[in-house]
């Protein structure tokens, strides 16, 4: 009974996802600038069209946090170890910020883009490279995995 209720409800929240995708990809499409809203035959339907997208979107952050918050809690209730293993993961993922971080110039924007865009500060530019190590750094890592266990698959075997 559990897998099916388990499955209707990671089905249901596949529907909610690729609902919100839906919506997000028309309104990144129009850009929901004044001037396409302007040749809107009716408005008001573009409204309640955005409130539907809003509405979608933080039922699908509810649903992955009930879902994870869920599975943690069953975990760390069924083997005692897990602990360990979430904390040694927590700590790598800290340290794998903190060093992205720490190696990020704060020069990865162009100057003359900082000029011409005043929301645009160093201190963004700094979180904008943190963002781009962080993401070669886990690129890395996970292809260093991926090596790692077909070579480690190739020893096992003889």
């Amino acid at each position: 009974m559990k897998e099916k209720t388990d499955k209707i409800l990671t089905l249901v929240m596949l529907a909610v996802a690729v609902l919100a995708t839906v919506f997000t990809v028309l309104f990144a499409i129009d850009n929901g600038s004044k001037d396409s809203l302007a040749d809107l035959e009716n408005p008001a339907t573009f409204d309640i069209a955005y409130f539907i997208l809003l509405a979608l979107i933080g039922l699908a952050i509810i649903g992955i946090l009930v879902f994870l918050v869920v599975k943690m809690v069953n975990r760390f209730m069924s083997s005692k170890n897990y602990w360990v293993k979430f904390l040694i993961v927590s700590a790598i993922c800290i340290a794998v910020v903190v060093v992205s971080y720490l190696l990020s110039s704060g020069t990865d924007v162009p100057a003359e883009f900082l000029e011409k865009n005043d929301n645009t500060s160093q201190t963004v530019s700094k979180l904008i490279g943190t963002a781009c190590i962080m993401v070669y750094i886990l690129a890395a890592g996970a292809i260093v995995s991926i090596l790692f266990t077909e070579i480690a698959k190739t020893f096992k075997k003889r």
